[in-house]
């Protein structure tokens, strides 16, 4: 039922195979997916009053395997990260989610109390609280969906050949 409802709301990228993260050849300078990079537009332009800082954020496909994070937000380096493992499954149909999500933290930022730093305030939720499939994407993940991508990631994606001495 969620992923049918999220299946008419998907984005034309979402029928297309998946693509490697390309990076530039000058060292760590990673080059944007432009897909990723149209949603991120949307949800500032339609949340976010068109935020110009905003829209200085790099969005790219991370070059690591993740098992445990979704996604990332480098509030300094401006930079926001995908797992792959997001291109597999039914996970694409949450990347809007995802992406609003962080946003939020880019927006939001973090609080320090005593030692600790609290990435998801009462501020971070009743912000992220706003996007319609929040809780939809909540429940995709509590259900297994993220488990079940990772696991159809790792089936699909080729292991780099061992070194041979």
């Amino acid at each position: 039922m969620i992923v049918e409802y999220l299946r008419q709301l998907s984005f034309s990228f979402f029928n297309t195979p998946p693509q490697k993260t390309v990076v530039s050849p000058s060292r760590n300078k990673i080059s944007e997916d432009p897909d990723l990079k149209i949603i991120w537009n949307k949800l500032i332009d339609q949340y976010f009053n068109a935020d110009p800082e905003l829209k200085k954020y790099k969005v790219v496909w991370s070059g690591r395997s993740q098992k445990r994070v979704l996604a990332s937000c480098n509030i300094y380096s401006k930079v926001v990260r995908v797992a792959p493992a997001m291109k597999f499954g039914d996970a694409p149909l949450f990347i809007e989610p995802l992406l609003y999500h962080e946003l939020c933290h880019a927006v939001v930022g973090f609080i320090t109390v005593g030692r600790k730093r609290v990435f998801h305030s009462r501020q971070f939720r009743a912000q992220e609280a706003r996007h319609p499939q929040i809780e939809l994407l909540n429940q995709w993940i509590k259900l297994g969906g993220w488990t079940k991508s990772v696991r159809i990631s790792k089936r699909n994606t080729t292991k780099r050949p061992s070194k041979s001495y």
